[in-house]
């Protein structure tokens, strides 16, 4: 069993300007592996429990491989709008979409248990069209895993000095 991150280790990831931005979205991405872990748990003997996966923005596929390994009954998919990351899921024989998340995202109404969105959508021009989009995917009493960098923070204030 993987020793869990703590928060010590999490704010490390956070504000320490010597650990390699790699490094630090590492620590974040498995924080969100093991939020995802514990909801697929908690919710395993529940009615709606989860069976269908989204990673939006999926990119090295870390955190679908993490489920992969630990929950290998999920249907997992991965969306990014870029070729290599399309060659990456399929070559881990993961389902994969390619899209514009600022256009309608290629996903049927109601489709998914658990949809995360990691480091994705502070970089685009709408992003309340994005979280309708993720809305109109995601089924009704399911999960959202959004995380994005708090650019107000005192670390990012400083640095912008």
């Amino acid at each position: 069993m993987q020793k869990s991150i703590s928060n010590a280790e999490l704010n490390k990831a956070y504000f320490d300007k010597k650990m390699p931005a790699s490094t630090q979205l590492k620590i974040k991405n498995k924080k969100c592996l093991e939020l995802a872990s514990f909801l697929i748990k908690q919710n395993s003997a529940k009615q709606n429990s989860i069976k269908k996966v989204l990673d939006l923005g999926c990119a090295d596929c870390a955190f679908l491989t993490g489920l992969q390994k630990s929950f290998p009954e999920l249907s997992l998919t991965g969306c990014d709008n870029s070729s290599l990351v399309e060659k990456k899921c399929k070559a881990l024989a993961l389902d994969f979409k390619k899209a514009n998340f600022e256009q309608k995202l290629p996903f049927s109404n109601n489709e998914f248990d658990l949809i995360s969105c990691q480091q994705v959508i502070e970089h685009l021009q709408d992003p309340e069209f994005f979280v309708q989009e993720i809305s109109r995917i995601l089924k009704s009493n399911s999960f959202l895993l959004i995380s994005t960098p708090n650019l107000l923070s005192l670390p990012n204030r400083l640095r912008m000095l």
